[in-house]
């Protein structure tokens, strides 16, 4: 389904949804309790797949699965470790498939090695903070962010209207 939107629906309106997406699933991960032990509601959580599923398809990022680790892992390390691995294994998919399809052009790849120093750099200076910050901190300010990110997106799109 997702995909099929992709076809049909403007830019501005997906834009919109995946802003408020967003937003949502950082407010529920800011307000959720830490549990480990429960399965939740099977109906909530095939809801919560099926949007899953949606949202990979449509913005090619997997947002529900950000706050499924985050809900099920112990501790920080457990939850980047997690995360690392699943958006390792979605990349190195997308690049294969993006290359094979011809997604990738030289201009694309001259752009993406040039963006890599400031990954690199992003990397080290949180690398540093985190160690200075306690876990609680650091779940506050990256929910915060993730927030933001929503709320950046619907502006940015509600502003071309302007």
């Amino acid at each position: 389904p997702g995909t099929l939107l992709l076809k049909y629906v403007a830019a501005w309106v997906l834009k919109i949804i995946v802003g408020i997406i967003v937003i949502m699933v950082g407010v529920e991960m800011l307000l959720r309790k830490k549990d480990n032990k429960g399965r939740g509601n099977r109906l909530i959580m095939a809801f919560v797949c099926f949007c899953s599923g949606l949202t990979s398809g449509l913005f090619g990022i997997n947002l529900f699965i950000i706050a499924y680790i985050e809900k099920n892992s112990k501790d920080r390390n457990e939850y980047r470790g997690n995360l690392c691995f699943a958006f390792a294994f979605d990349n190195i998919a997308r690049m294969i498939i993006y290359t094979v399809s011809g997604i990738i052009t030289k201009d694309i790849f001259i752009l993406a090695m040039l963006a890599a120093h400031g990954v690199v750099a992003g990397l080290a200076a949180g690398a540093r903070l985190d160690k200075k910050l306690k876990e609680e901190t650091v779940r506050l300010i990256v929910i915060t962010l993730f927030i933001l990110g929503g709320i950046s997106v619907i502006v940015k799109t509600l502003w071309q209207f302007l």
